[in-house]
């Protein structure tokens, strides 16, 4: 397995922008997420349900959206860097076929009680462009000054 060497804070600037992190979303990668998460609700694997409550078919899980937020940065900051809070606003619906395309950028960096933290914008978008969970994280980086 190939794992990337660590994101050092030093090398991180305010304007960076994150490799995105693309999915096609359907009922597979659903049916997947709900099984790992014991998540199994009847308007994110049924279309005939989900209209029966006015939703236009399934819908993919929020949180799902929020696990590939999770995975860009954890691509991104490779072996060293710690996700401390990633927080999203679900303001549109992931239907089936979608894709979900993450996005990331450095807002700001600053250093608190010795930890190295760096302060993202970041959002899961659909293939239209619209930011259907947009949000902020902070992840903790090595630091090249606290090298031994």
């Amino acid at each position: 397995m190939h794992h990337k060497a660590a994101l050092y804070y030093e090398d991180v600037q305010v304007g960076d922008v994150l490799p995105e992190f693309t999915r096609k979303t359907g009922y597979i990668e659903w049916g997947r997420f709900a099984g790992a998460n014991e998540e199994h609700v009847v308007i994110h694997e049924d279309d005939e349900e989900a209209r029966k409550v006015g939703l236009p078919g399934g819908i993919g899980m929020g949180n799902l959206r929020l696990v590939y937020v999770q995975n860009m940065l954890s691509d991104w900051m490779g072996e060293g860097g710690w996700i401390k809070k990633v927080a999203l606003q679900y303001r549109g619906m992931n239907l089936k076929n979608d894709l979900v395309v993450t996005k990331g950028r450095v807002v700001n960096k600053f250093v608190q009680d010795g930890e190295h933290l760096v302060e993202l914008e970041v959002a899961a978008e659909n293939q239209k462009g619209e930011a259907t969970a947009p949000g902020q994280a902070v992840v903790s980086l090595p630091s090249r000054s606290q090298r031994a």
